[in-house]
């Protein structure tokens, strides 16, 4: 049996004996919620799949935020937040926490990748399963990210954004909260609008530019209303 169909089996049966995650101090450190997650003991665990959508491996995570993948190969699985099927537009990314937060963040599908080495690699693998879908790669700073991004730019699409004064956009989510991750981002889909109260969106002061980017999507119908002056024209050409 290789080492491959070896950690398969071996991912099965730890999920299979796994129970339902509501709560994990790693995902509380970092703001987010439990989402189709389990755990086993005090180990958080992350099913990774094939392009197939086939249990394969599993990332375990400690409270303390230790990550390992017990025995099994990851390379060329990934962990999908959300659904390709139904958008156009989705995020790569490298681990677990950032892949949440720009999915929490765009309300767009978002594909982790577990390691910088990958994100090209399963790219590729998204972009030929998934022919209609444009990929940005949402990147980490610091070397291997920059690294990353390089190839992703040569293989996948020039489409790169990094986090601006943090490390990865984790970190965005938890010291300057979602809006701030959202802008970062500069979407392509549109806002959840369930998720912005009223009275704070129409006291912001914001820039024409800011506000065509994050609430008008290209190719959809929009009205526009305000009072006369303020530059509804302009916007709509």
């Amino acid at each position: 049996v290789s080492k491959r169909a070896e950690g398969i089996k071996q991912a099965s049966k730890m999920w299979n004996n796994a129970i339902t995650c509501a709560k994990h101090p790693y995902l509380t450190r970092k703001k987010l919620p439990c989402i189709n997650l389990k755990k086993i003991g005090e180990m958080l665990l992350i099913p990774l799949y094939d392009i197939s959508g086939a249990l394969s491996c599993i990332q375990t995570i400690s409270p303390h935020g230790e990550k390992k993948f017990p025995g099994m190969p990851m390379k060329g699985y990934f962990h999908i937040i959300g659904d390709l099927e139904k958008s156009k537009d989705a995020y790569v990314c490298e681990g677990y926490a950032t892949g949440l937060s720009v999915h929490l963040a765009s309300k767009l599908p978002v594909i982790v990748a577990f390691s910088s080495k990958m994100v090209s690699v399963i790219g590729k693998t998204i972009q030929n399963k998934y022919t209609n879908v444009n990929l940005t790669l949402a990147a980490d700073n610091g070397e291997a990210g920059v690294k990353a991004s390089v190839e992703w730019k040569e293989v996948i699409t020039p489409s790169v954004v990094f986090p601006k004064g943090y490390s990865d956009f984790n970190d965005v989510w938890v010291f300057d909260g979602p809006e701030a991750a959202r802008e970062q981002l500069a979407i392509k889909g549109p806002v959840n609008f369930d998720d912005i109260d009223i009275g704070s969106f129409l006291s912001k002061k914001l820039p024409p530019v800011v506000s065509i980017n994050q609430f008008l999507q290209e190719g959809t119908f929009n009205i526009l209303f305000g009072e006369a002056g303020v530059g509804k024209s302009r916007i709509s050409y």
